[in-house]
């Protein structure tokens, strides 16, 4: 797998337990005229790395969505997660805009989340989705704005827990309840008719 670390333009390589592969010069990176050279012979750039690479690691290995989304609405950083339900590797999924990854309808649903976030605020919000295999799912999500050097707002971070199982069960919950108070109340009928 590959990816874009910092501003070097060098692709790196990172295999499944987190190492990092010997740096690759890319003909042409998306989105960029003429990139800048660089190499990673200095020991702070090789430690960088290795920190970048330790927190892809991690990001992979949270059962929950995390992302990180730049003003532009370009995926910069996708976990594991992200590949399995656009059903694409996170080559294909960063430097892409949300409006290409997701549904149009989906998409329509978060842009005025997305306004609230760029202009600075954190957004909290439940989001039921019907998943590509047709089933329906429940998010509860989080856009957490990321500030740059001079506070302005440089693109947000997406923080989504898969809820579905939990809404299930509130939902049988709720069912039981009521087929709980359905029969309460018919055995109270039947009581009353029978002392008649």
């Amino acid at each position: 797998m590959s990816r874009l670390f910092g501003q070097s333009w060098l692709i790196y390589s990172v295999s499944p337990t987190g190492r990092l592969k010997k740096p690759q010069q890319p003909d042409a990176v998306a989105g960029t005229k003429n990139p800048p050279t660089a190499t990673a012979s200095s020991s702070a750039d090789g430690n960088l790395l290795e920190r970048m690479a330790t927190l892809q690691q991690l990001i992979d290995s949270v059962p929950h969505f995390i992302a990180f989304v730049d003003r532009e609405e370009r995926y910069q950083v996708v976990n594991r997660n992200h590949e399995e339900w656009f059903q694409l590797p996170r080559e294909k999924i960063i430097g892409r805009r949300l409006s290409e990854i997701h549904r149009p309808s989906t998409y329509e649903t978060m842009v005025p989340r997305i306004r609230s976030v760029l202009a600075g605020e954190t957004v909290l919000f439940d989001f039921p989705l019907t998943g590509r295999d047709g089933q329906s799912y429940h998010f509860d999500v989080r856009y957490i704005p990321r500030f740059n050097g001079a506070g302005e707002v440089a693109g947000f971070f997406v923080l989504a827990l898969d809820v579905t199982h939990r809404q299930r069960a509130e939902v049988r919950l709720r069912r039981n309840a009521q087929l709980l108070e359905d029969a309460m109340r018919e055995q109270k009928q039947l009581e009353e008719q029978f002392r008649q």
